[in-house]
């Protein structure tokens, strides 16, 4: 997998505890760090997209046990956000702790969507506590709120009118360090994208159906909170599921030239999930028509940093497809027939 090179630093600075005890004072020198951070397999099928991190808003927790803890907990020294700026046409990242005790730690770094432009104060609410104002010093008590990046809709592509989906791509990476007293560790580290795309192609609708389609809407129920731990095994950790709609309006095709008709396209990013209760409802000026999207031996799969793509054949049961792919040219050798897995129903308005 590609790497693209666009690294940050971290570390050098004054690490300030929050809440819960603070060490006792510590003799030993201290140890020191520095991380620098890539992003693996940015942008689409066969893009070069440099990943920007001043697009998007950069965050690390730090975490430690303390006897203060139950043996299950991790002891949050702080949070803070990754302030980037450009040097020579390049995005850096700078980030400055130090006195870092010879001890282990966690570190979790994430980098998610700016869903609001410039500083607007809502942004940081995408990080977000079990309990808002708490200030609990429990790592596991922190979570990334997924749900303002749903309410920004799935993008469509058609022939006439293109709706851009929007930036819902997470990266991170979680880790576990052990320090020495008075060594400097050198580190380059890779984030992740964390969650997966959902792309139904619903070909030529004017073909599909034998009246114009004013909407197609997807409705189905996924997680909207991300947890910012992962149990150590680089596990997606998702909660509080909701129903959420997706509805696009395509363009007519009728109009349009036979060979310059173009698939209408809906895409979505969703957390890992597995799809159990999920339909595509199509809105025609003849009626609605309803597909429920599981097949004959399961539900329909969300996993992280993959695409999973559904092809529409007709209005016909058992013409569907469903194929596990991942981003950029990386194929994953997974492609079945979805053998009958929605079932139509017409209701006439």
């Amino acid at each position: 997998m590609k790497i693209l090179l666009r690294y940050f630093l971290i570390f050098a600075g004054v690490l300030t505890f929050a809440g819960c005890s603070e060490h006792p004072d510590d003799t030993t020198k201290p140890a020191s760090v520095e991380f620098r951070f890539g992003v693996a397999s940015y942008g689409g099928e066969g893009s070069e997209t440099v990943f920007d991190f001043t697009q998007h808003m950069n965050r690390i927790y730090v975490g430690e046990r303390l006897k203060e803890h139950d043996s299950e907990s991790l002891h949050l020294h702080e949070y803070s956000d990754l302030e980037p700026f450009v040097w020579q046409g390049q995005t850096i990242m700078e980030y400055n702790v130090s006195s870092l005790l010879p001890q282990w730690y966690k570190f979790a770094v994430y980098t998610v969507p700016m869903i609001y432009p410039g500083d607007d104060p809502r942004n940081f609410e995408i990080f977000a506590e079990r309990i808002p104002g708490e200030g609990s010093c429990n790592m596991a008590d922190y979570f990334i709120d997924y749900l303002p990046i749903l309410k920004k809709g799935a993008g469509a592509t058609a022939a006439v009118s293109e709706m851009p989906l929007p930036d819902g791509d997470i990266y991170r990476m979680v880790m576990n360090r052990w320090f020495r007293s008075d060594r400097r560790i050198k580190e380059n580290v890779v984030l992740h994208r964390v969650n997966g795309l959902l792309e139904v192609d619903m070909g030529i609708l004017v073909d599909q159906f034998y009246k114009r389609v004013n909407t197609v809407t997807i409705e189905l129920v996924t997680p909207t909170r991300l947890g910012i731990l992962d149990n150590n095994v680089d596990e997606v950790i998702s909660s509080n599921p909701q129903r959420v709609r997706f509805t696009t309006s395509p363009s007519d095709m009728k109009p349009v030239p036979e060979a310059q008709r173009q698939h209408h396209i809906i895409r979505m990013n969703l957390l890992p999930c597995e799809l159990t209760d999920a339909k595509i409802v199509v809105d025609t000026e003849g009626g609605r028509f309803e597909y429920k999207l599981r097949t004959g031996t399961g539900n329909v799969f969300i996993r992280k940093n993959v695409r999973t793509k559904l092809r529409f054949n007709g209005m016909a049961d058992g013409m569907f497809d469903v194929r596990y792919a991942g981003y950029g040219n990386t194929e994953i050798d997974v492609e079945d027939s979805w053998n009958g897995g929605w079932t139509k129903s017409l209701k006439n308005e």
